[in-house]
């Protein structure tokens, strides 16, 4: 039978103002055979713990589900999240000896439902490595506080992927990637360009379409957000950066 433990507390959370922070709700699943190996376990923590470390104390939400519990790879779990720095975030570990998976959508419900403030951001894929800017968190604290009397309101956080060496792309910031783009020194892939969700031919391109047009928004917008009026983002509180 599953077993759920909560790893990981939250006081600070009596403290947050609801309408104008932003939750991250993060699940994790742990397959039995990543379970099974220290270094595997070792490795998709890290990618859970550093989007929780670069949403810089706003309110987070973790469900971890774990197939193919053993008593050591739960103890290298609680070990791992033992070690956060933050006490804005609440971690849930649920274990099985089974190996098979739950549903990723029932998991995501539970952190969303646990998510102390109005706004949550959601669905961010961390079994497959993705971890997100220093900047996200800001710049999601800035929106917030500007739309806190707007209801109704839904925000995309876009995602890219990098070809060619990767070391430090956790640490980028968005002028490190408008410079990658605008060099050529690496190829940064719009989302659009690997959407294969559209079967219909005359849809697909419609929906290419729009897509380009909203991304070369998104990064016109974004330029002028991140000019030396607002930077640099990693010297600045997440109040400072919310009033400039």
């Amino acid at each position: 039978s599953d077993q759920v433990e909560i790893l990981h507390g939250a006081p600070v959370w009596k403290h947050i103002d609801v309408k104008r922070e932003v939750t991250l709700a993060l699940t994790l699943q742990i397959t039995a055979e990543q379970a099974a190996s220290a270094k595997a376990l070792d490795g998709i923590l890290d990618v859970a713990i550093a989007n929780v470390n670069a949403w810089q104390g706003q309110p987070c939400v973790l469900v971890i589900f774990m197939a193919g519990a053993t008593e050591e790879s739960i103890a290298i779990v609680k070990a791992r999240i033992a070690s956060l720095e933050t006490n804005a975030a609440l971690v849930a570990l649920i274990d099985q000896e089974e190996s098979h998976l739950v549903s990723r959508k029932a998991l995501m419900n539970m952190a969303s439902d646990a998510a102390p403030t109005r706004w949550v951001v959601s669905g961010l894929e961390v079994e497959r490595g993705l971890v997100l800017s220093g900047e996200t968190s800001g710049l999601a604290y800035r929106r917030a506080k500007i739309q806190q009397d707007v209801t109704g309101s839904v925000f995309v956080i876009p995602q890219f992927a990098i070809d060619g060496k990767t070391d430090g792309i956790p640490n980028l910031l968005f002028n490190d990637l408008a410079d990658m783009r605008r060099t050529g020194e690496h190829t940064v892939h719009d989302p659009e360009e690997y959407n294969e969700g559209c079967k219909n031919e005359n849809e697909e391109q419609t929906s290419n379409e729009v897509f380009r047009e909203a991304h070369k928004l998104w990064w016109e917008l974004s330029s002028k957000e991140t000019t030396a009026e607002y930077s640099p983002y990693n010297d600045a509180g997440l109040h400072d950066l919310a009033l400039a």
